[in-house]
């Protein structure tokens, strides 16, 4: 910018004020923003122009020194235009950078199962995607460009002050790594992992499996969890899971069965489960199996109704089957009314 008439760049009198040249440079500068101008090199050179100028004439000392010829001992050899353009540029490395300092380290992961898997457990397959921090950057390292080799960059914020940042090439180090293809110097980059978890027997309804390691990878080198809430439909065909942590099912058996107080199974997917019926409960009644009965992680309660046998009876079971009710009438109050498959 040697040898360039600050004020013909800015449109103003050698004698402007001080307002009249900020009111000259904000007006200039809106027009030739980077932002305003994307990819147009011609307002690219005519913004540091006009930054140039008025770091230049917004100074008392620097626009005197400026005015008798002293150019020489006031340019800015740290390219601070350059410096201002660039950081513009790199905004959305910036913005990227900070919203990798408030990653939350864990990773919350929501799966859904089968209600199978949940009684008798297994193992699954997840694919999720994390943050993790590039290793391919300690390349390497040369003075940081951008800050020359300070670790931060200086903004003249008026005419009587200045603010000094971090530099957000080479995080204050004063120093820069070659490009990096992986990560772009971002430090972190997006990858997808898949990850086999094993699913416990009897797990419950939005209960949470944390995976240690398997999270984001985060600014304090520390790896965050993978938490991972398990979640699964609370009906399948004539099984039925209650929020009280059990299954619940409904059984239609044979009224003999019940008198002859039968061992039946109750079928749970590919399990059989031992029931041993009681002639003295009522249709209705419920049996409560717990997991040590059933093998299961979960208790089991059965609503077992009682039907009439679709085969003819023998007349010695006719007899047996009157001997049984009349037995059972006078145990108890209510009066018994077997049902047919039709009442189920």
């Amino acid at each position: 910018m040697k040898n360039k008439n600050y004020y013909e760049i800015l449109g103003v009198k050698k004698d402007a004020s001080d307002d009249e040249i900020k009111k000259a440079y904000r007006k200039l500068a809106l027009k030739y923003h980077p932002d305003k101008n994307p990819n147009n090199k011609t307002a690219e050179e005519k913004f540091k122009e006009i930054s140039s100028a008025y770091e230049i004439l917004s100074d008392k000392d620097k626009r005197r020194k400026y005015d008798n010829g002293e150019e020489d001992s006031i340019l800015n050899h740290s390219n601070w235009h350059d410096q201002i353009l660039k950081h513009m540029q790199n905004l959305h490395r910036q913005q990227a950078k900070s919203f990798y300092s408030q990653l939350d380290p864990d990773i919350h992961y929501t799966f859904r199962i089968s209600l199978r898997e949940a009684l008798f457990g297994g193992s699954a397959n997840i694919n999720y995607k994390r943050i993790k921090t590039c290793k391919e950057c300690n390349s390497k390292r040369n003075k940081c460009d951008y800050c020359d080799g300070r670790g931060y960059i200086q903004f003249q914020m008026d005419k009587n002050s200045w603010a000094r940042q971090t530099c957000s090439e080479c995080h204050g180090t004063g120093n820069k790594s070659e490009e990096c293809k992986k990560c772009k110097n971002l430090g972190f980059f997006e990858i997808e992992e898949s990850l086999i978890i094993k699913i416990p027997a009897g797990i419950r309804c939005h209960a949470i499996l944390r995976a240690k390691g398997a999270g984001n990878f985060t600014q304090n080198h520390k790896n965050g969890d993978l938490m991972i809430k398990v979640s699964y439909p609370h009906k399948d065909g004539g099984i039925e899971y209650e929020e009280n942590h059990c299954i619940k099912i409904k059984l239609m058996v044979s009224l003999m069965d019940v008198l002859n107080e039968k061992n039946i199974e109750i079928s749970i997917y590919d399990k059989n489960i031992a029931l041993k019926l009681n002639k003295n409960n009522i249709s209705g009644h419920v049996y409560t199996l717990n997991p040590e009965e059933t093998g299961l992680g979960i208790p089991i309660k059965v609503k077992v109704l009682h039907g009439l046998s679709e085969k003819k009876l023998e007349d010695s079971d006719t007899k047996k089957l009157s001997n049984l009710l009349e037995e059972i009438y006078g145990k108890h109050e209510q009066t018994y009314k077997p049902i047919t498959i039709n009442d189920f």
